[in-house]
C-alpha cells in the first residue's frame, strides 16, 4: 500500500512537471547566440541572441550569470546557454562555447 501511495505522488508529480513545461512556465530555457561582451566582476553577459521559445524574441541583451560560468567566455564566442526568469530578472544558468 506504501508502494503504491508514492508511485501515485510520483505520477502527480511528474504531470505538474510536464504541465508547468508545456506552459512555458518555470525552468531554464534555451538560446543561442553571440557574446557581445563579458563583465564577470559584475556577474553580467551581453547576448545577441535568437528567439528563445517560450520566454522572448531575438534581440541583444545583458544577463546577469554567475562569474564561474563566464570562465573562458569572450566576446565574439558562438554560445549555447541556458535562462531562467524569475520576477522580472533573467539569469544565464548555463553556457558554453559552440564548436
Amino acid at each position: 500500500m506504501k508502494q503504491r501511495r508514492s508511485l501515485s505522488i510520483l505520477v502527480i508529480l511528474a504531470a505538474f512537471v510536464l504541465v508547468l513545461s508545456a506552459c512555458g512556465g518555470g525552468g531554464d530555457h534555451a538560446g543561442q547566440g553571440v557574446v557581445v561582451a563579458v563583465d564577470a566582476a559584475k556577474g553580467e553577459v551581453t547576448l545577441d541572441h535568437e528567439d528563445i521559445p517560450g520566454l522572448m524574441k531575438g534581440m541583444t541583451m545583458t544577463f546577469q550569470a554567475d562569474s564561474k560560468l563566464l570562465a573562458g567566455i569572450e566576446a565574439g564566442q558562438e554560445v549555447d546557454f541556458r535562462v531562467r526568469e524569475e520576477g522580472g530578472r533573467y539569469e544565464v544558468t548555463a553556457i558554453v562555447r559552440r564548436e
